[in-house]
């Protein structure tokens, strides 16, 4: 027992022996002296919960100073006088006036394109409009000429004629070389025109009309489907006719 005693105190005097040293050291350096070993006592001191919570106390004091000098700022600042309190609201009235100009000229210029829009709908309405009936009548012109005895004789002209020199009359009268009065509009006259040649195809027998109409299909396949398309329709109340397919593949 008096072994394990004296084996006790040796460690413990040989820990205070290392412990002094280590003081020493720290003094020696100029590492510790009497006021940082005060600073290191009372960190010790404090427990960590403590700590944070007078740091987090800390803050919210300073945040309430912050608010506070704010607050006495604007305390402190002079009211306003009757003549700066009629500038800001004449600034205020102005800017309204302004925002107000801006939106009526806004409402405005979309006013305009939206009736510039409606009167080009209208026009192009009424062209469509024009066209179908210019075209319609022309039909029914055809129609009527295809019993007529000269009518008659131009087809059998026509149908005698080999299929090329045929197409080739019959071209010459779309693009304007039929019998369609002169003083009708140039939308009429092509309308006229194409429902003659549309009355001749009619009027043909099935062997010469299908060389003929080889022959536009060779040179102008647009042109030729249009054809075709109308000979479908022939007699029927057509709707407004596309302007007639060019001719710059022949």
């Amino acid at each position: 027992m008096k072994a394990l005693w004296n084996a006790t105190v040796a460690v413990a005097f040989a820990n205070l022996l290392a412990l002094s040293g280590f003081v020493i050291y720290l003094i020696a350096t100029d590492r510790l002296d009497l006021d940082r070993a005060r600073q290191v006592r009372l960190l010790l001191t404090v427990t960590i919960t403590e700590q944070k919570a007078a740091e987090a106390e800390a803050a919210s004091k300073a945040q309430a100073d912050v608010k506070a000098a704010e607050e006495a700022a604007k305390a402190a600042r002079p009211p306003l006088t009757a003549a700066e309190k009629l500038a800001a609201r004449v600034e205020a009235t102005e800017l309204d006036r302004e925002r107000a100009s801006r939106l009526r000229r806004e409402v405005e210029s979309l006013q305009q394109r939206l009736a510039a829009d409606a009167r080009k709908l209208a026009e192009e309405r009424a062209a469509l409009e024009t066209d179908k009936a210019a075209f319609t009548s022309a039909v029914r012109e055809a129609n009527a000429r295809a019993g007529d005895e000269q009518f008659q004789k131009s087809l059998g002209i026509l149908s005698g004629l080999k299929p090329a020199a045929a197409k080739a009359m019959l071209l010459q009268i779309i693009e304007g070389g039929g019998l369609a009065p002169p003083l009708i509009t140039a939308s009429t006259r092509a309308s006229s025109n194409l429902a003659t040649v549309i009355a001749y195809l009619d009027a043909m027998d099935e062997r010469p009309r299908a060389k003929i109409m080889a022959e536009f299909a060779k040179d102008d396949p647009a042109l030729a489907t249009r054809l075709l398309e109308s000979l479908r329709t022939s007699g029927q109340v057509a709707q407004g006719p596309a302007p007639v397919p060019g001719t710059a593949a022949r």
